[in-house]
């Protein structure tokens, strides 16, 4: 399988200093996660504002991140409102020498199933890279269902599909009803906007409930199950990966290929934690150690993973503060309280 697309792929944030993109503090953010040794790097994906940067910005971020990447794959995300506009982020996504491009069906309008397929044909016919379909109806509206998934994975240059976690924790009988709803993920870790839900079977403080703690090994065998129905649509050759962090653990466990991380971005030694363990095949390992970032977890469901990551990144001064776009805030002061008091109880060594 291409490199690109296994393992741990980091979201960094885009800090912005002055209202544009803060190019010597993204660096930084990259090399640190190279540094790491995380599997990939993908930028422009919601973590990294995507939606609030000019083509002219994006061409430059992705530019950067291939220089400062020092030869770990790099994904570039490309999605935008408008099916030239996407093309034209493709095409200078290939000039950066990524290795590949993530596109979530962005939309104003509520798009329908024949105009998100032929959104990725017109890619697939236009780039040269391998595509991951970008699954985040907490942010797009916009749900695939299984089927849509096979149907768009047997396009040329279709190499990945990131699902969100919460697919693995619904009914599979219920799978295109949930799609329907179009909130399935309440939580993508890799998102400004994602909320955990009851849906998910996570509380609003984003803890795992006591039934799923006494009945994890269910849960799990659940998982399993869910993504193999997903994965009977898809050809074999496409990886599955999985986002929402707080969910990770679970989706690895059950076999998906690749974690698209938020948290992975910004504590790259912190996620690797997580997806090595998952990569020994203990699950009540794994999970535990999941479930001991339970409240950064909890910060994500509440505030939007992006403001937490980016009051870590300032924390740890590796941007300045006020790093996002307007109007965009910070967390609060109750809030910062909080994750500093979880930053404070995490081994040193994790926040490097």
């Amino acid at each position: 399988m291409n490199r690109a697309f296994a393992g741990l792929s980091a979201f960094p944030l885009t800090p912005f200093s002055g209202d544009r993109p803060d190019a010597r503090a993204f660096a930084g953010l990259v090399e640190r996660l190279v540094t790491a040794g995380v599997d990939s790097v993908t930028a422009l994906g919601s973590t990294g504002s995507y939606a609030y940067l000019d083509a002219a910005e994006r061409a430059e971020i992705a530019r950067l991140t291939v220089r400062h990447a020092d030869g770990t794959p790099v994904i570039v995300g490309i999605g935008a409102l408008r099916t030239s506009w996407v093309l034209e982020h493709a095409a200078r996504a290939e000039d950066a020498g990524a290795q590949g491009v993530l596109l979530a069906p962005m939309s104003y309008q509520p798009l329908t199933e024949d105009e998100v397929f032929e959104l990725y044909r017109a890619v697939c016919e236009r780039t040269g890279l391998p595509v991951v379909v970008y699954d985040n109806p907490g942010t797009t509206r916009f749900a695939f269902t299984p089927a849509l998934y096979g149907r768009i994975a047997e396009l040329p240059r279709i190499t990945g599909i990131k699902i969100p976690g919460t697919a693995l924790l619904e009914d599979p009988g219920g799978a295109s009803d949930a799609a329907a709803g179009g909130d399935r993920n309440g939580i993508d870790g890799l998102d400004s906007t994602a909320r955990l839900d009851s849906t998910a079977r996570l509380d609003s403080t984003a803890r795992l409930d006591s039934t799923a703690r006494l009945d994890s090994t269910a849960r799990l065998d659940g998982a399993v199950a869910r993504l193999r129905g997903i994965r009977a649509e898809l050809p074999e050759a496409v990886a599955v990966g999985v986002s929402g962090d707080a969910l990770a653990a679970t989706g690895l466990l059950a076999g998906c290929e690749t974690w698209y991380s938020v948290i992975g971005g910004t504590l790259p030694r912190l996620a690797l934690r997580i997806a090595r363990t998952a990569g020994s095949e203990d699950a009540e390992v794994t999970l535990a150690a999941s479930e001991t970032f339970e409240p950064l977890w909890a910060l994500f469901a509440e505030c939007g993973s992006l403001r937490v990551v980016a009051a870590i990144a300032e924390r740890l001064d590796l941007v300045e503060g006020g790093c996002l776009p307007l109007p965009l805030r910070d967390i609060d002061a109750a809030q910062r309280e909080r994750l500093d008091r979880f930053l404070s109880g995490i081994d040193p060594e994790l926040l490097r």
